[in-house]
């Protein structure tokens, strides 16, 4: 069976951007499980009375067409400060699947860059575990159209127009002064500066 994933962010013992989760486990289970009832996450999502609420955890839902598992961790910021250009034409995750082998291979190639940047016949998308968003002096922050994932903090900072979607070219990267990326774990604002690199 084909297995999916929301990964969310419990801050104060609270889980942040609940609603465009919800959005996303609805639009997958129409598009897998049609006649299946979404379940409802702000009904599933509460922090165990045995976890301290003062940090910050990952509640990773795992499901099917019926919830598979949840599950919480501690969460501790990994900082991204340079990301190599890979190329993945073929590349399908436009839904959050569990099985994350394509883009783990992809993320194995780094060498000594923290994560990849994919770019997906010849248009610039996301790193193997985010959204990525690019400072231009002129058109401040966007962030590339033709993303592999649709990720809810893009989506929340689109909608609060604190970004813009446009296609983004490889050759176009040159014109960005900073990157950073963002997922529901990570904000621009946490997010550090990152370097791109061919390597």
């Amino acid at each position: 069976m084909c297995l999916f994933i929301e990964s969310i962010k419990v801050s104060q013992g609270k889980p942040g951007l609940l609603e465009l989760h919800q959005e996303r486990l609805d639009r997958t289970y129409n598009k897998f499980f049609p006649k299946a009832t979404p379940p409802c996450l702000r009904k599933m999502i509460a922090l165990p009375d045995n976890l301290p609420i003062n940090i910050v955890y990952k509640c990773r839902v795992v499901y099917g067409k019926t919830i598979e598992n949840v599950s919480y961790t501690p969460y501790v910021l990994r900082p991204v400060k340079q990301l190599k250009i890979v190329h993945a034409d073929d590349l399908d995750y436009s839904f959050k699947y569990e099985d994350r082998k394509a883009l783990q291979r992809l993320f194995e190639t780094r060498g000594d860059a923290d994560d990849v940047l994919i770019v997906k016949n010849g248009f610039v998308t996301d790193t193997s575990y985010a959204n990525v968003v690019l400072f231009h002096p002129e058109a401040g922050w966007v962030t590339p159209q033709h993303c592999l994932l649709d990720g809810v903090q893009r989506q929340y900072l689109l909608r609060q127009g604190k970004i813009r979607a446009v296609p983004i070219r490889e050759e176009d990267l040159w014109d960005y002064t900073e990157a950073r990326i963002i997922n529901a774990m990570i904000t621009l604002e946490e997010s550090p500066a990152t370097v791109i690199s061919y390597q």
